[in-house]
């Protein structure tokens, strides 16, 4: 626990304790940051190193129970993807699609040909209440906190996936009917 009579201290704190995400902080510390860095997913928008604190005793209690389920979300989320991966493989707007075999899908990405058509479709999606995030953060080294140590390597991988990918969650709650619907509205804005 950290006590302070400094707005700017505990402000940074609240970031601090969310891995060093803006969106953690207060209002006009966050509209700063974003302003800092206008090419940088707001919603993951990194502007100091930081931790997880956020969990407690209780989330480790949930967790317990959790496992004890785990097998089944896997077999949805599996289930999931594969319907995922069969409505949207081959499209001309998803430049790459990982198979569905060898792995446990947390994520539905969608790795974009165009930066255009990463915002078409995330623009729909979201119009949709589908939350969308920039896949594991873009191309770390553009985050603030990273200004220090930043060597401007050419990563050509990284900014691809920065500037035309995103994902959704996929998680046992997801319906393969859900997906298939997802799927026809996206049909519509990106033909």
């Amino acid at each position: 626990m950290v006590s302070t009579d400094s707005i700017d201290l505990y402000n940074l704190m609240r970031a601090k304790r969310s891995h060093g995400l803006a969106r953690e902080m207060l209002p006009r510390y966050r509209k700063l940051e974003e302003d800092l860095a206008p090419d940088i997913d707001p919603s993951f928008l990194f502007p100091t190193e930081g931790y997880n604190f956020r969990n407690t005793e209780l989330g480790a209690v949930l967790g317990l129970v959790q496992l004890k389920k785990l097998n089944s979300f896997i077999k949805q989320r599996n289930r999931n993807y594969t319907t995922f991966f069969h409505e949207l493989v081959g499209h001309p707007w998803i430049k790459y699609m990982p198979c569905p075999t060898g792995n446990s899908a947390m994520t539905l990405p969608f790795h974009c040909s165009t930066e255009r058509t990463k915002q078409v479709l995330k623009d729909r999606l979201n119009s949709l209440g589908v939350e969308t995030r920039p896949f594991l953060v873009g191309n770390l080294l553009k985050q603030p906190f990273m200004h220090d140590y930043q060597q401007d390597p050419y990563l050509p991988n990284s900014e691809e996936i920065h500037t035309n990918s995103f994902y959704i969650g996929n998680n046992h709650f997801v319906t393969e009917s859900q997906i298939i619907r997802m799927a026809k509205e996206l049909y519509k804005c990106a033909a």
